[in-house]
Formats: C-alpha cells, sequence, structure tokens
C-alpha cells in the first residue's frame, strides 16, 4: 500500500520539488468535507507535507513517518501511521511515473487528460480506484476513492520555486 501511494503522487508532479496543494477530504461516516491548503515537497527518500492554516506537518523519510502540530511531535497509533504512510507512498509513486510498477500494481484507463487506476492484489481492499487528470502533461488532480466510500482530491496548484 506505501508503495502504491508514493508512484501515485509521484505521478503526478514529476520533476518538481516543492509544490502548493488543495486537499478536499470526504467523510462519509460525517457526511462532510473538509479542506485543506498546504505545501508538499518531494524529498530524496520520502516527502513532507505542511497544512499553512493548522499548522500540521507530515513528514516520510526512508519509511518513518514524523506528525506534528506546530512545534509539538504527536505520537500516533501503529495503525493510523501505517494507513498514512500508506497514502504518502501512493502520492511518491504517482510522481516517480514507474509504467512498470504502475501496471504491475493497477489496471489502467485513459481517456484524454484522465487516467483511471484500479488497483490490483491487496490494495483494492483498501482502494476502490484512483483516477489522475494531467494537463499539457503536468498532473494536476488525484482523485482517491477509498473502499469504505470515503474519497481524496488533490489539486495541484503550482510549483513553488
Amino acid at each position: 500500500m506505501s508503495k502504491i501511494i508514493i508512484l501515485i503522487f509521484t505521478f503526478l508532479i514529476a520533476g518538481a520539488d516543492s509544490f502548493n496543494f488543495t486537499e478536499l477530504r470526504y467523510s462519509d461516516a460525517l457526511d462532510r468535507t473538509i479542506e485543506l491548503k498546504g505545501e508538499i515537497s518531494f524529498l530524496q527518500n520520502g516527502l513532507s507535507i505542511e497544512y499553512k492554516q493548522s499548522k500540521k506537518s507530515l513528514h516520510l523519510l526512508d519509511e518513518k513517518l514524523t506528525y506534528k502540530e506546530g512545534e509539538q511531535l504527536i505520537a500516533l497509533d501503529e495503525s493510523k501511521s501505517q494507513k498514512i504512510i500508506q497514502y504518502l507512498e501512493i502520492i511518491i509513486l504517482l510522481r516517480n511515473s514507474d509504467d512498470k510498477l504502475l501496471k504491475s500494481m493497477f489496471d489502467m484507463e485513459i481517456s484524454g487528460e484522465k487516467t483511471v487506476l484500479k488497483p490490483k492484489g491487496n490494495l483494492r481492499y483498501f482502494l476502490t480506484y484512483i483516477e489522475l487528470v494531467k494537463r499539457e502533461e503536468n498532473l494536476k488532480e488525484i482523485k482517491l476513492f477509498l473502499k469504505n466510500s470515503d474519497h481524496i482530491i488533490i489539486k495541484i496548484a503550482d510549483e513553488i520555486l
């Protein structure tokens, strides 16, 4: 699952290091959407996400996750930590655009600017599908549809120079 998250985000923004983004999270249980804005930076062996307004940050480096609120380090239980790592790894995977790895993990349907990835293997127990939207060869949106009816939409705004 972690490798899938990395692959997805890598596909999204290959070539750049840092981007502004908007994340929309829909919770079926709460019947509510939360909007978060932040900055994502891709690192040699991971990534860093900072949510500016809430002063929260996630850092994945060498498969180790760190979560902070302000300057305070927050401990996450193992289950929650693994879910977040999987999500971040899908993002990294998409950014890297490794077609061979993507095809081994997903069935792919491409139609114009939209690519739909349907998971194979154990990932299908977590994800229903992923939809990617590219404009002028740049990944602009990632939509993750989860098995529990929740979904996450990531809209990439612009590269930070």
